[in-house]
């Protein structure tokens, strides 16, 4: 379906929704799908797209609703809570979350028989540039073995982190191009401190997943031990000065192991429990 200026209003209020909710939903200010439907402006790609994917949403959703099975409350509360238009990290939970209780809910699976024998496949929505990258990413790291995902989602995390930093330096970098080099290896290195933590935990899982919530926590804090501790080690190959040592810095590297690993063993816990739920 091409969207036009008038079609851009009447899948609009196909979908039961105002300017201002749509615009909500699109992320833009509704003084834009004002000018879209007016003609006044263009209709952006990435703004066709959604409005395509919400409509065939819409329709294989009646569909399904038309079956007659009963509807799943699980999945009923989960739409409530995360709401019609998540952000992107949300969404991914979301779908993580739906994919794990799938598999263990009889009545989703007899509504998932029931709408691929009667419904077109389930579209998908149009993803951002970010969230496309991301899911090029998830593609292939789900390729590796499971011992090997969480170095390497690890080190694209701490990667992408430091190189975000590196941008906010761009101004020194253009003065002085020689640091680009530096700030590169920079990067790298971060990187490589996020598979020692990734394998520290791919390592020590197994003994502290039996152990519940204290052993996500215990996993959060060696994983974090590991890549601080790695950090630490690769420190002056990044022209950082001299390698630390001493008590003080003994008791530095034990508080911020374990302060930013009880935030790892925290998305570690709740990942779980996540999964149990499902």
């Amino acid at each position: 379906m091409k969207i036009t200026k008038f079609d851009v209003r009447a899948a609009r209020e196909r979908l039961e929704l105002s300017p201002e909710a749509l615009a909500n939903e699109l992320g833009v200010k509704p003084r834009k799908v004002r000018a879209w439907e007016s003609g006044a402006a263009p209709v952006p790609e990435r703004a066709r797209k959604f409005v395509e994917w919400r409509l065939a949403l819409a329709e294989w959703s009646a569909g399904l609703e038309a079956c007659g099975l009963p509807a799943c409350e699980w999945l009923e509360a989960q739409r409530q809570a995360f709401g019609n238009n998540p952000g992107d990290a949300r969404r991914m939970q979301l779908a993580h979350m739906v994919k794990a209780h799938m598999e263990s809910c009889d009545v989703c699976a007899a509504r998932d028989r029931w709408a691929s024998e009667n419904l077109p496949p389930l579209p998908a929505p149009p993803p951002n540039h970010a969230l496309r990258a991301l899911l090029a990413a998830s593609g292939a790291i789900d390729h590796l073995p499971p011992w090997a995902r969480p170095a390497a989602w690890s080190a694209l995390v701490t990667g992408a982190y430091t190189a975000l930093q590196v941008l906010f330096m761009l101004p020194t970098i253009i003065r002085e191009p020689a640091r680009l080099l530096e700030s590169a290896g920079v990067v790298v290195l971060a990187a490589l401190a996020g598979v020692a933590g990734g394998l520290a935990f791919s390592i020590t899982r197994p003994v502290t997943r039996p152990l519940g919530t204290p052993g996500n926590y215990l996993g959060g804090i060696l994983s974090m031990a590991a890549y601080v501790g790695a950090a630490i080690f690769m420190f002056p190959l990044a022209g950082g000065g001299p390698r630390i040592g001493g008590a003080a810095d003994t008791v530095i590297f034990a508080f911020v192991s374990i302060l930013f690993g009880t935030i790892v063993g925290k998305i570690i816990d709740e990942n779980e429990r996540i999964t149990q739920v499902a």
